[in-house]
């Protein structure tokens, strides 16, 4: 199980870009309420497409006022797929370290 993420484009905002990344990754519009945390990891360079090691910082945002139904046209998508789920069924997926952190969170 693995996050909506994205990175920042030139001169957009922090919660500009967590908005569109809802839209793209997952079909749904809302509001970047409260940032919950905030996510710091270090990788290395074989871990990195261009080859540099580097550093990540991930912001976990509560998002309020969703609107829309999620998506399921993945046709020129990173995405392969989203849904819903519980804590509970949450705890019993594959994840990568960023949900867990959300999840603490909650």
């Amino acid at each position: 199980m693995d996050d909506a993420r994205g990175g920042l484009e030139w001169g957009e905002s922090p919660e500009d870009t967590v908005k569109r990344e809802l839209q793209e990754e997952a079909g749904l519009d809302g509001e970047a309420d409260t940032v919950l945390g905030v996510f710091s990891r270090w990788f290395a360079a074989d871990k990195s497409p261009r080859g540099d090691a580097g550093h990540v910082l991930d912001l976990g945002y509560e998002m309020g006022q969703l609107r829309a139904e999620l998506r399921t046209d993945w046709i020129h998508s990173t995405t392969d797929e989203a849904a819903w789920f519980t804590l509970a069924e949450i705890q019993t997926l594959p994840r990568v370290p960023l949900v867990d952190f959300v999840v603490s969170l909650l």
